[in-house]
């Protein structure tokens, strides 16, 4: 502290005189700008000058005020006691005001804080007065006083990588929840029918007993083609009004003009379409429609094939494919089997169910896959079989 002629503030005697600095982090120019005013004084060491003239003071500011302190946590210089607080806005970044008694405590503090959450803490310098001094804590990014957040180019590019994962997953997903499903609802259906099927026989007898025929194809006579005609429908309306009082029976489609009883196409497993048409005969309130009801052999043994129909198990709806969502039952004396099982000699399911096949018939033998092994990897790959491998992986 070098003497000021009596002219320095009041009640700052010896307080800059009591700081002991090896090195001073500040430099002013022009030292001869000081030494011929009265009532200044200015410290070669600490480099702090004040006064009581405005205009001298005014340029002891703008030579000290406008330095930087790039240390950190904080310069030493200004890790002593300050008179005031003064409020300071910085642009572009967050700052706080340090001051008091325990002005090297909160420097310190604020420092170690905001390095922790990745910034960059960088003290400044922004007044040096005879009555009032104070220091702005400014908490950084590095090299980027504005970065506060994402750019518009990070989020884009994050964004599109989201995009570009679930364009790659999505179908895979999707494909493995519809096969659950496929899979839960089919195994409902062959509990279901086969419950009702001995409920009817306890209180009909055998299918051999319920007043059935074979049913027979019919030579159209516009075209010459064989066709289901009157007889096979009598049987197949025979056949299910024995079935449906012991199922949860919705409408009942023989000769109905209900709209939810009209035929739709479908194609086989693989895409071939065999220009045949569904035709519902009873829909359940679930929405599972049955087809079919062919009376193969009225008069069947133990190990006869009685007769056979077909599900839907979510009717009309997409995609009504074999395979899919379309299934083939045999009804025998005391059963019902999915097509397809390991003792198929007809519809075997290593030779009808076949995902890039388009041979006719070709779906017709995968009911028992999914029924009894619980996949549908059967479009996933090839090479499955009942002796060998029974899934893709």
């Amino acid at each position: 502290h070098t003497g000021g002629g009596g002219n320095e503030p009041q009640g700052r005697e010896g307080f800059l005189s009591k700081l002991s600095f090896s090195k001073s982090k500040f430099s002013v120019s022009d030292k001869n700008n000081f030494k011929n005013n009265v009532g200044w004084a200015f410290s070669p060491t600490l480099k702090y000058c004040w006064g009581r003239n405005p205009n001298l003071h005014k340029n002891c500011d703008d030579l000290i005020g406008k330095k930087s302190i790039n240390s950190s946590p904080c310069h030493p210089e200004l890790a002593a006691p300050l008179v005031a607080d003064e409020k300071e806005a910085y642009k572009g970044g967050c700052s706080q005001s340090i001051s008091g008694s325990s002005h090297r405590q909160k420097c310190s503090t604020i420092c170690t804080q905001k390095s922790n959450v990745g910034l960059k803490a960088q003290p400044t310098l922004i007044s040096v007065s005879s009555r009032r001094r104070s220091i702005v804590m400014q908490c950084l990014r590095p090299n980027s006083p504005r970065r506060i957040a994402f750019t518009l180019a990070e989020v884009l590019i994050t964004l599109g990588i989201i995009g570009v994962v679930a364009a790659m997953t999505l179908p895979t997903l999707i494909n493995d929840y519809q096969a659950k499903e496929t899979v839960t609802r089919l195994k409902k259906v062959y509990s279901i029918m086969n419950q009702a099927y001995l409920q009817a026989q306890n209180d009909l007898g055998t299918i051999d007993n319920w007043g059935l025929s074979k049913s027979e194809f019919e030579e159209d006579p516009d075209t010459g083609e064989q066709i289901v005609g009157d007889q096979a429908l009598a049987q197949r309306t025979l056949f299910w009004s024995r079935m449906s009082p012991y199922l949860k029976t919705l409408k009942t489609c023989i000769n109905s003009d209900d709209s939810d009883c009209l035929s739709y196409p479908y194609t086989l497993l693989g895409g071939y379409s065999s220009g045949r048409n569904y035709e519902p005969s009873i829909i359940l309130n679930d929405g599972t429609s049955f087809s079919g009801g062919w009376i193969n052999n009225p008069n069947c043994g133990e190990k006869d094939l009685c007769a056979d129909f077909s599900v839907d198990i979510n009717g009309a709806n997409r995609p009504n494919v074999v395979g899919r969502d379309i299934f083939y039952f045999r009804v025998y004396k005391h059963k019902i089997n999915p097509i397809g099982v390991v003792d198929d000699t007809t519809r075997t399911f290593e030779n009808y169910c076949l995902r890039n096949s388009v041979k006719d018939f070709n779906g017709y033998g995968c009911a028992a896959w999914v029924i009894f092994n619980e996949n549908m990897d059967y479009l996933k790959c090839d090479g499955l079989s009942w002796a060998g491998k029974h899934k893709c992986k």
